[in-house]
């Protein structure tokens, strides 16, 4: 198993944890906690899809099918909200 299997393994059983978590009301989904880990998830997955098919060969895929994958990560990265994600970090620090 290559270690990026090993890394998107873990990341899935976090988010399927956190997930269970909102599903049984223990964790509601405005919380500071469900806006990191879906940042953080949307993060490893647009950079992933960004960045390894816009630089890898090896997929057997063509030019623009590559493009267009990595151009889908970078809108997942895009996705991400910032802002919010900011002010509460902000808001729990400033506490």
């Amino acid at each position: 198993m290559e270690r990026y299997h090993i890394f998107f393994l873990i990341l899935k059983t976090i988010v399927g944890i956190h997930l269970a978590l909102i599903l049984l009301n223990l964790v509601p989904s405005d919380d500071i906690i469900y806006l990191v880990n879906e940042s953080f998830f949307k993060f490893c997955i647009g950079c992933f899809l960004g960045f390894y098919f816009l630089f890898s060969t090896k997929t057997g895929l063509g030019f623009e099918d590559r493009l267009l994958i990595s151009v889908a990560g970078f809108v997942i990265l895009y996705d991400i909200k910032y802002v919010e994600l900011f002010n509460k970090i902000k808001a729990l620090v400033n506490r």
